[in-house]
């Protein structure tokens, strides 16, 4: 009895570790620095578009909408064939509040991607605004826009926004060091 509960505490020891290690692995994306063109610059390019949440895109701009089960605990897609999905097939899954929602997503994210720059890098970051009936402009916050005011604030105020169907490119200086963020 001494023996076997040795053994199981030894087992749990090694294995906890290397599960969570996985599964950690699995779900997180490490921190990478952008890599510049052969201009120097940092390009990002930003779609932003409408999606909806417990949804998975599929071929041809398709969706199949996915519900979550929690009695069962199992993500189950809506239709005739009702066969549970398996982890390998939600990693595009707009979770939320599990309800579906019509949001605005960046690249297909939300939240949008991470922007990781070395301090006094240039950047340009393309904006598609692919929304069919909305303008939007985008603010970071935390970065001196020197000679660029024009480029952040507010629609109609201090920026012209981008109109639906139109791009705009963002060009400043990484000027500030520290972790920034950005919103629509």
């Amino acid at each position: 009895m001494h023996l076997q509960m040795l053994r199981l505490s030894v087992f749990l020891l090694l294995f906890f570790p290397i599960f969570c290690f996985g599964v950690w692995q699995k779900f997180e994306r490490p921190i990478e620095m952008a890599v510049p063109n052969s201009d120097g610059i940092y390009e990002f390019d930003m779609t932003v578009k409408h999606s909806l949440t417990m949804s998975v895109p599929t071929a041809g701009d398709k969706i199949i909408l996915v519900d979550y089960l929690p009695d069962k605990q199992i993500w189950m897609p809506r239709g005739d064939n009702r066969t549970s999905f398996g982890d390998d097939q939600i990693q595009k899954l707009l979770q939320w509040d599990g309800m579906h929602r019509r949001i605005v997503t960046i690249n297909g994210e939300s939240p949008g991607p991470l922007l990781v720059v070395p301090l006094g890098a240039r950047v340009a970051m393309r904006v598609r605004n692919r929304l069919r009936a909305e303008a939007l402009t985008i603010h970071l916050h935390g970065m001196d826009k020197r000679n660029a005011w024009w480029t952040d604030g507010v629609a109609f105020v201090q920026q012209c926004p981008i109109q639906p169907l139109t791009d705009f490119v963002y060009r400043f200086i990484a000027d500030t060091p520290g972790t920034h963020w950005f919103h629509g």
